[in-house]
Parts: structure tokens; sequence; C-alpha cells
């Protein structure tokens, strides 16, 4: 497989995961050319949940906010909103690159079911 090239227009911090976990996944053999695109996906996404981790920590659980009349009001933070569905899409992209203990026990499931009949039946006895 030849190595993956970071897209130019990543934001810093996904350069950063970028260059973190392709050669990670590349040594594992979860990683292909053609995973570019969804590579490029989970590294913005990571990134997209840290950010909206640290600015929940930074300005807090509950924001003030005025309305038009001039009334304050504590609302939730808008970032908790931004932070679940990151999460949620790291879940789902995670998943297609082996990345929690569920995942890579299907992919090893899978690996083993595609394996010739003669290769099962040695494993078996």
């Amino acid at each position: 497989m030849k190595a993956l090239y970071c897209p130019k227009d990543l934001n810093p911090r996904a350069k950063e995961l970028w260059k973190e976990l392709c050669p990670m996944l590349s040594r594992k053999g979860l990683l292909t050319d053609e995973d570019e695109h969804l590579m490029k996906q989970l590294c913005l996404t990571i990134a997209e949940l840290e950010f909206a981790e640290q600015m929940i920590l930074d300005k807090g659980y509950v924001m003030e906010i005025t309305t038009k009349t001039g009334q304050p009001y504590a609302q939730v933070s808008p970032y908790f909103s931004i932070r679940d569905k990151a999460l949620e899409r790291f879940l789902k992209l995670s998943d297609r690159f082996g990345m929690s203990p569920a995942a890579r026990k299907k992919m090893s499931i899978e690996a083993l079911l595609k394996q010739p009949k003669d290769s099962l039946e040695s494993l078996l006895g």
C-alpha cells in the first residue's frame, strides 16, 4: 500500500491526527488506499469533538443568553449538541477502522469466515 498523503485542506489539529493515525492503522493492516476520504472525515470529526469538549470546559456547561428584550436567561451550552453529533460520527467512523474491541472482534470473525473451507476445517480439527 502506498502512503496516504495528508489532505491540504485539513485544519492543523486534523493534520496532526492524520499523521498519528495513518501509520498506526497501516501497521495493523486496517488502512488501504481507498480509505482516504473516510480517514479525512475521521480526523476532522476527532478534531471537532476535541474542540467542542474544550469549549464546554472553557465556557461552562451553561451559558447566559440575552433575549431581544434584554432579559438574561441560562441555556445549556450549544457545544453539547456539537460534541454529541461529533461523538456519534466518531463512533461510526472508528468502527470502520477497527478502533474498538467490538469492531476488532467483528473484523477477526469476518476475516476467519473469508478463509477457504480447508483452512477453517484445519482450525476446527
